[in-house]
């Protein structure tokens, strides 16, 4: 690792700053898009019990985005009282805490993803079977 004055650290500080409030924006979306479509497609408790896990994970995800925030303010906070060699592992730490949440949020996407275009499909056939009943 590379060592980094104080200039860097600030660097990385408003990189992580930026990175959040993009996490931040990116939950905010998720959920109202979970909140608009949860309704919709849900005949059977198994579908409804998945997209209910799925509003759980994003929620304990938003969770972790919060505590990542709260450190984030405290290392800028307390940046001024501390060794190099801690704001580096401070910085090394939250920029891990990031790559975590932003890899765990693509996880959710792609599983939100795959759930609700196969709902859809399981719809759309509902509704081929009942336009051919007619």
């Amino acid at each position: 690792m590379e060592t980094l004055n104080t200039f860097g650290f600030t660097q990385q500080l408003v990189k992580h700053r930026t990175e959040l409030r993009f996490l931040s924006d990116e939950i905010e979306m998720i959920k109202r898009f979970l909140k608009a479509n949860f309704p919709k497609y849900f005949a059977d408790e198994a579908e409804v019990n998945r997209a209910q896990l799925l509003y759980n994970r994003l929620a304990s995800l938003k969770l972790v985005h919060q505590n990542i925030v709260r450190n984030h303010t405290q290392h800028y906070k307390n940046m001024a009282n501390k060794s190099n060699a801690f704001l580096e592992l401070e910085s090394a730490r939250i920029t891990d805490e990031v790559k975590d949440l932003t890899k765990n949020l693509d996880r959710l996407k792609r599983e939100m993803y795959v759930f609700f275009d196969n709902s859809a499909v399981q719809e759309a056939n509902l509704e081929n079977t009942e336009f051919q009943l007619d």
